[in-house]
């Protein structure tokens, strides 16, 4: 195996994930508040749950995405690609209560198939899902997990193979301050007895 093996050095926890370079999904969320005022805001943590359809993102109590999906109990998780990173980085300003985020950070709104939070016209994929469970207590963060309802994607992605990676790459957020998209990838070798 050729890989360099360096010395270890302790963190601290406060604030460690500040100090070294991990990768995650950069995504869109769209709720909508009472009044049906769409709201949006980019989310770095966020995960498939197990293998059903179900996903979740932290969320910190006071933003309007969490209080939205508590109140109005759904939400679109958007994909968007590296070309939107004007956008993406426009809709995590702080918008005053009443304001249309979409249309304030340069987006579309689109309807959605089964909810009546809207998707962002200009991402490459949609999970609509209904609020399935909130767990609050991370610290000032809470893990908001949606039940899948519908996913919408970009025609020519249907069917897409790994391969469209060069063509519609994936937005990526790399701690600290940092984004890339991810253009090329390659096959995992599962091991003979894998259990799925």
């Amino acid at each position: 195996m050729d890989r360099r093996i360096g010395s270890k050095v302790r963190l601290p926890l406060d604030g460690f994930g500040r100090q070294f370079f991990r990768s995650a999904n950069l995504v869109l969320v769209t709720t909508l508040a009472s009044s049906g005022v769409p709201n949006v805001a980019p989310k770095t943590q966020v995960m498939p749950v197990g293998r059903k359809g179900y996903w979740a993102f932290a969320c910190c109590d006071r933003h309007h995405t969490y209080q939205n999906v508590i109140q109005q109990g759904e939400f679109v998780i958007n994909f968007p690609g590296p070309e939107l990173i004007e956008q993406v980085s426009q809709a995590a300003r702080e918008f005053p209560p009443g304001t249309d985020e979409i249309s304030e950070a340069g987006l579309t709104a689109m309807g959605s198939q089964e909810v009546r939070v809207p998707s962002i016209a200009e991402c490459r994929v949609h999970l609509e899902c209904k609020r399935y469970q909130v767990i609050d207590g991370y610290g000032e963060e809470s893990l908001i997990v949606g039940e899948v309802v519908a996913v919408t994607v970009d025609e020519e992605l249907v069917d897409a193979g790994a391969e469209l990676l060069e063509e519609y790459p994936l937005l990526v957020y790399v701690y600290p301050g940092h984004y890339t998209g991810i253009e090329h990838v390659k096959r995992f070798r599962f091991p003979r007895n894998y259990k799925p």
